[in-house]
């Protein structure tokens, strides 16, 4: 019984493997799904309508760019270490004590850190359901895009003949 204790985690039934696939890649992709339907959900139920929109542009662009886990982690810590940055900028309160104004006047702050917790959430959801949206789902998404784009043959020529 001298296993590490990754080797254990992903010698548990029904855990994904080191190469993210459990053996039942149609079970991967539901989850994959699930969470791409239900994260905007969840996140415009907290967060309005601006985290609505964050929550559909994290999905499309964990879908059409399939970042690795770093680069999701690395873009909330950004925005969050941001989020300081633009308080600045924006000005610090001119008295000790601060008005009921100051989060109106500072929203980019305050987008920025929940645009930066909306990321975490989603990355650590990915992480626990083990799903990734692989380059090989990039490609069948774009060839479904682009099939869907692409011309057809006779249709939409509205060219004049001559």
């Amino acid at each position: 019984m001298d296993r590490t204790p990754r080797e254990a985690i992903h010698s548990v039934p029904g855990r994904d493997g080191p190469n993210g696939s459990n053996g039942s890649n149609g079970r991967v992709i539901g989850k994959a799904v699930a969470l791409s339907l239900a994260f905007p959900a969840a996140v415009w139920f907290f967060g309005g309508d601006f985290g609505l929109i964050i929550g559909l542009v994290i999905v499309i662009a964990w879908w059409t760019l399939a970042p690795g886990r770093r680069i999701v982690w690395g873009a909330a810590v950004a925005c969050m270490a941001l989020a300081p940055v633009a308080l600045v900028v924006q000005g610090l309160p001119g008295t000790p004590v601060v008005g009921s104004l100051f989060g109106v006047q500072h929203m980019a702050a305050h987008r920025l850190v929940q645009t930066s917790v909306a990321i975490a959430v989603f990355a650590a959801l990915a992480e626990l359901l083990g799903v990734r949206a692989s380059p090989a789902v990039r490609r069948r998404i774009g060839g479904l895009v682009r099939a869907l784009v692409r011309p057809r043959d006779g249709d939409g020529d509205d060219s004049p003949e001559s």
